[in-house]
């Protein structure tokens, strides 16, 4: 069974890595009728309407996670044209123990939070799952067919290795 987080606790004025560039998280209370959240230069800013019911972490975890199904559908559109595949569906989840999968009726799950990371990490995690389309394993053939549209998978499988349990501590 997977696990799911919830309760997530983003802090004001934090520094966060978003596609691998460094932000600073503002939150600002707003009249208007609805949250949103603005990247301007280097500053992700949360407005939280005056009536809302979401935290400031949750508008920002919204937006991470429609930020992240853009990106991801983009990329695994590229990988995918490569290789010669088609996906069914692709879904965006809040997963402790993957970053990603690819399940039996082509549907490819992403965790949300890759967009927390490098470009080049978010990168490998939809080659991986895209190279799963053709082999649904981990065999020879697989990794081979995943260092050919991602040579540099092995550095970016070390730094997901390395970093990614900081990326579930929000």
């Amino acid at each position: 069974m997977r696990r799911y987080r919830k309760n997530i606790n983003f802090k004001n004025n934090s520094e966060i890595c978003f596609l691998g560039e460094k932000c600073t998280i503002t939150f600002i209370q707003t009249p208007t009728l609805k949250s949103f959240v603005i990247k301007s230069g280097k500053t992700l800013k949360v407005f939280r309407a005056f009536d809302s019911v979401q935290t400031y972490s949750e508008i920002l975890e919204n937006y991470f996670r429609q930020e992240a199904k853009k990106i991801i559908e983009k990329r695994v559109n590229y990988f995918a044209e490569l290789i010669g595949e088609n996906y069914n569906q692709i879904y965006i989840k809040d997963t402790i123990s993957r970053w990603g999968s690819c399940s039996s009726k082509r549907n490819l799950n992403f965790c949300w939070r890759l967009v927390l990371t490098p470009k080049e990490i978010l990168d490998y995690v939809c080659a991986h799952e895209v190279a799963h389309l053709k082999h649904m394993n981990h065999s020879r053939h697989f990794w081979n067919l995943l260092e050919s549209i991602f040579p540099s998978y092995k550095d970016a499988r070390n730094w997901l290795k390395i970093n990614g349990k900081k990326l579930h501590e929000f």
